[in-house]
């Protein structure tokens, strides 16, 4: 079985419906899923101090720079979108912002931002916040954004490994 065969098996054990991602549940510190071989742990955003490190890992590592409005209006409006990889130092290696909008009777997902440290490359952290926000995606729009993901990771596109 390939590696990625593996993951994406491991990946559909997880049962993010038990952890209620929507917006009536509370955010937490609840691990959603936790990379044991790379020791990375996959959370949601819970607040202003993970608001900073989001901040400082994407103005660090994409080339368009953001203000702060900028990330407000992403975290704050879909925060359930906002996933975290952090490593077992607790420093935020990883970061996905989304967000949905609806075009005609369909609602979209979109990826606003999605980064990770340039050490922590090439472990699957973006593919796996990807697929962990596929959950709560949940609509057709979500195969576009699935498809130019899956195509930067076969153009080893590093921002997405």
């Amino acid at each position: 079985m390939s590696e990625d065969a593996k993951l994406s098996a491991e990946l559909d054990k997880v049962v993010l419906t038990e952890k209620g991602l929507n917006r009536e549940r509370l955010l937490s510190n609840e691990p959603l899923f936790e990379d044991e071989q790379n020791e990375i742990t996959f959370r949601q955003y819970v607040g202003e101090s993970d608001l900073n490190s989001i901040i400082h890992l994407i103005s660090k590592d994409l080339s368009e720079p953001y203000s702060i409005y900028t990330y407000r209006y992403f975290i704050y409006n879909w925060p359930e979108l906002c996933l975290l990889a952090v490593n077992k130092q607790k420093i935020c290696v990883g970061a996905i912002v989304c967000k949905t909008e609806a075009y005609f009777d369909v609602k979209r997902g979109y990826i606003a931002m999605l980064a990770v440290e340039e050490n922590h490359r090439r472990m699957g952290i973006g593919i796996i916040a990807f697929h962990l926000n596929q959950f709560s995606f949940n609509n057709v729009g979500l195969r576009l954004v699935d498809l130019a993901i899956q195509l930067m990771f076969l153009d080893n596109c590093g921002e997405v490994g």
